[in-house]
């Protein structure tokens, strides 16, 4: 194959056919030398964040960030109209700088696209593009990975503000509810690209970018399946810390998906509500249920939780035997909420009063309301529909649980350590 030219150049004309006046070449030297200029890295660790499979702990834990090609991104913006070029340019400048004491106003690319830069505030009448390659620019080896084009500055700035506040609010909450107290920062919640690669999986990393910069609808189906596999998975081996970092990241991806739906994207309704995890902690602790809303499956699993993880407690502390291990997981990690209610509920008050068991008044209130939705929610499929959801909350409300001012002193056991 040889490249299309004119039917008028000679074979002694070739090289002066491809040869172009010097004031085009002289802005194609300058343009392809300030593209390499603004050009940047993404560095190994978020590499791994995007590109690391999802479905396979082990396997992740034991990958090196050295393991993936480096890929680089350029970042451009771009007037909607001619004539402001001086003004461009000296954004541009200020990006080169890479400064980052800049207004919260500034897009952070560091955040937004794991690129190592800052654009000064920006109206609407630019649009941010942004190009994703790998290879050798200076042989002319170069793939394109992902061309994010058209940006409006004030949509990628709610995104970041979204991200900023998950990170300094939501993820500190979610840290002391599970009970972790060190400094461990999850890596995959600190850029959008290490966000989305961890919710969705390598393959979808770039699609994903494209629609959460463009405003369009994400889908939730994949992280619910992800999270209540690796949760299962985690909880037979007992890996419990394992357990706890699946669980913020689920929960936090879920404020961010919220906050994009309602700020936005702009919707009031949709199909299935977050679990509100607090007010139900609040309302266990206390055995009141009357001012709350009515529970949806992923509400319902999240009580089952809390009510496994009392039970057990008590149960461990008058029979020294380990429960959710010798009961709901014997059939390895294939924990399912029918398993949940059958092997766990079914059986809790039985083996309180055959055992004597010592366990604080607010379970009792909480059970009866579990046992009564189970019989509906299967019957209407929404337990089917939603076992993921609830596996996934399940896990959440067992390792949310504390004892209750209100639960005798017996309903409490160490956990083993992971």
């Amino acid at each position: 194959w040889e490249m299309p030219r004119s039917i008028y150049w000679k074979e002694n004309e070739w090289t002066k056919g491809i040869k172009v006046d010097p004031e085009t070449y002289e802005h194609f030297y300058y343009g392809t030398q300030f593209m390499k200029g603004i050009q940047v890295p993404i560095t190994s660790a978020t590499l791994k964040e995007m590109f690391a499979p999802i479905m396979h702990a082990e396997a992740r834990k034991h990958i090196r960030v050295s393991s993936y090609e480096q890929i680089y991104g350029i970042p451009m913006l771009l007037p909607l109209l001619d004539g402001d070029s001086e003004q461009l340019f000296k954004k541009y400048r200020q990006m080169l700088r890479r400064d980052e004491n800049t207004s919260k106003s500034a897009l952070h690319l560091r955040l937004l696209a794991g690129l190592d830069f800052v654009i000064p505030e920006s109206s609407d009448d630019y649009r941010l593009t942004i190009l994703y390659y790998s290879g050798d620019l200076s042989r002319g080896n170069m793939h394109i990975r992902a061309m994010i084009e058209d940006v409006i500055p004030s949509v990628a700035r709610k995104v970041q503000d979204i991200l900023t506040d998950i990170q300094s609010v939501t993820v500190p909450d979610l840290k002391r509810a599970f009970g972790i107290k060190d400094e461990y920062i999850d890596p995959s919640l600190e850029r959008l690209p290490a966000l989305l690669g961890n919710a969705y999986g390598p393959g979808y990393v770039w699609d994903m970018l494209q629609k959460v910069l463009h405003r369009q609808q994400i889908r939730l189906d994949r992280i619910h399946e992800a999270t209540a596999r690796k949760c299962n998975e985690s909880a037979k081996l007992e890996a419990w810390h394992h357990v706890r970092k699946e669980l913020i990241f689920y929960w936090a991806f879920l404020e961010f998906a919220d906050r994009y739906r309602q700020q936005i994207l702009e919707e009031e309704g949709k199909e299935i509500e977050n679990v509100d995890w607090q007010h139900i902690l609040t309302a266990y602790d206390t055995g009141n249920w009357d001012n709350g809303p009515d529970w949806d499956v992923p509400t319902l699993g999240f009580v089952s939780g809390l009510l496994t993880k009392q039970f057990e407690n008590s149960y461990y502390a008058k029979t020294g035997g380990n429960y959710v291990k010798s009961r709901l997981l014997k059939f390895g990690s294939r924990l399912t909420p029918k398993m949940v209610w059958e092997n766990g509920l079914m059986e809790y008050q039985k083996l309180i009063e055959q055992r004597d068991l010592g366990i604080g008044k607010n379970f009792a209130p909480a059970l009866a309301r579990a046992l009564f939705l189970f019989p509906e929610f299967l019957n209407n499929g929404s337990l089917d529909k939603y076992k993921n959801e609830f596996v996934s909350t399940f896990w959440s409300g067992y390792l949310m649980y504390r004892k209750a001012e209100n639960v005798p002193q017996q309903d409490v056991k160490e956990e083993p350590k992971s």
